[in-house]
């Protein structure tokens, strides 16, 4: 799911557009974007640009913490 304002790129053209909504969960309705094009993009038409891919990309690096290592038998840590 897109943000408002998040950038994404017509793969078909290379043209960058600036999203409104994106409405894909609800009755695949497609994503709204600032400029007229005349009608909405689908996910398969486009991918993130500019900060938005910037963002996807930096999240994808993201790991959860590893649980912490079990107490050793026989200490009592107060």
């Amino acid at each position: 799911m897109y943000k408002q304002n998040d950038k994404v790129m017509i793969l078909e053209t290379g043209e960058v557009l600036t999203v409104i909504m994106d409405l894909s969960n609800e009755m695949d309705r497609g994503i709204v974007v600032r400029e007229n094009i005349g009608r909405n993009l689908s996910h398969e038409e486009v991918r993130p640009a500019g900060h938005t891919r910037q963002r996807l990309d930096a999240s994808r690096g993201v790991l959860p913490p590893e649980p912490a290592p079990p107490v050793p038998a026989g200490h009592n840590f107060v």
